[in-house]
């Protein structure tokens, strides 16, 4: 699902199947993703993505030409951080 929030758009996945190397195999998934981020980031052409672990998904963003911000757990989201990113 999608929706706007604020000032800004969200989008919830139903499992993080879509995430993994099975789910990327299919090309309608791939798509999903893709137009989820670039809605998430208003169309930014190659928006900056904050992403914890999904290492499979992490791969296959970077293939994609997007950027990404790589946090782990003892990451403290702060405010600095979230400047620097389109999408989280």
């Amino acid at each position: 699902g999608g929706a706007t929030m604020g000032k800004g758009k969200i989008v919830a996945f139903g499992h993080d199947g879509f995430f993994e190397k099975e789910g990327l195999k299919n090309s309608q998934t791939r798509q999903l993703i893709n137009n989820a981020i670039l809605w998430t980031a208003n169309k930014k052409e190659k928006p900056v993505i904050l992403i914890r672990d999904l290492e499979v998904l992490a791969d296959y963003l970077t293939a994609q030409g997007f950027s990404l911000q790589k946090i782990n757990n003892e990451t403290v989201l702060s405010t600095e951080l979230l400047n620097t990113v389109d999408v989280i």
